[in-house]
């Protein structure tokens, strides 16, 4: 993982397992974040090899975490790998959160699935082709460009068929025949507190994505 997203720390010590008293001492050059330093209690490290393994060690904690309370929520195993597949293709700060995002819901009782996260041009085009073919508008820069955002559905064993799979195939089916929860469901909008807390922000409520409520944000 790359660490050149100046939330990445902050989000981190957020409470995301790191100690009240660890900090790291970080300068920030051409919109870059260059690291020089991990603070634990009195101790300070300057070796950045040894700082970037701590995270990679939070980050696996976290990852770790969020499969515990997948399985328990019953999430096929296959569904969870593609899960951190899917949160893989954004951005160092937005996969903290889609993490914390999960977790939190699934420990809340909801069952969520990543069906979407950063999107390729390809599957834009895909996307669009399709919206256009059943006379819908086609989507413009989205923040699914940027690695900054991503859409999940409710887990259902009528979803096994069709997923782990292609996320415009998917897409096209549960267009077609209709989300298994609809979206005037009170879940949708307990999600949206869950996300709210965490920093992301929730589809419904963002100026010109209509009513997009499986999707969320960075915010």
């Amino acid at each position: 993982m790359l660490y050149n997203d100046p939330g990445l720390v902050d989000d981190l010590m957020e409470g995301y397992l790191w100690p009240e008293d660890c900090g790291c001492a970080y300068t920030i050059a051409s919109d870059k974040i260059v690291l020089t330093g991990y603070q634990f209690g009195s101790q300070f490290f300057s070796d950045i090899n040894f700082l970037h393994r701590a995270i990679d060690e939070v980050v696996a904690a976290q990852i770790a975490k969020m499969q515990a309370a997948a399985t328990k929520m019953k999430i096929p195993k296959n569904v969870q790998e593609k899960n951190e597949q899917m949160i893989e293709t954004l951005t160092p700060e937005t996969q903290i959160k889609a993490r914390a995002f999960l977790t939190a819901a699934y420990n809340a009782g909801y069952p969520i699935f990543i069906t979407w996260a950063n999107r390729t041009e390809d599957q834009e085009k895909a996307m669009n082709d399709y919206l256009k073919s059943i006379g819908q508008k086609p989507t413009v820069g989205t923040s699914h460009n940027g690695g900054k955002a991503f859409d999940v559905q409710f887990w259902d064993k009528a979803y096994a068929g069709a997923w782990p799979g292609d996320p415009v195939t998917f897409w096209e089916k549960i267009s077609s025949f209709g989300k298994l929860v609809p979206s005037s469901s009170k879940k949708w909008g307990d999600l949206a507190k869950i996300a709210n807390g965490i920093g992301l922000s929730w589809g419904v409520n963002l100026p010109g994505y209509g009513y997009d409520y499986d999707h969320f944000e960075l915010r």
